[in-house]
């Protein structure tokens, strides 16, 4: 397990990192894309969430995610993260209403 790992489930042990999901992380990302450090306005559209709880999960985790990754969070410039984030959303809808769709056409064939 590497160093890094132990730290981050440490600080979600700790909640330190507040308790945020995936989906809770990467539209954090989205919105500071969008609205930059401002915090409650964020945390505004995360129920559940405090501004200085999004700040800290920001500053704590989300930033050094993004550097990790070779972005730069602190110029703003994540626009190709979140369009990469989009696509990846978009196609795993398309792929469930295709499978929907074939499923319902089979059903309805028998």
């Amino acid at each position: 397990m590497s160093k890094d790992k132990i730290q981050e489930d440490w600080c979600k042990d700790d909640g330190m990192l507040g308790n945020f999901s995936e989906e809770e992380g990467d539209l954090i990302i989205r919105f500071y894309a969008l609205l930059g450090e401002r915090w409650s306005l964020i945390a505004e559209r995360l129920p559940g969430h405090s501004d200085d709880e999004v700040k800290n999960y920001w500053n704590s985790y989300l930033k050094l995610k993004l550097i990790k990754m070779g972005i730069d969070p602190m110029n703003y410039h994540i626009q190709e993260y979140v369009h990469k984030k989009n696509l990846e959303y978009f196609s795993s809808r398309n792929k469930k209403f295709n499978a929907d769709a074939s499923d319902a056409e089979s059903s309805s064939a028998h």
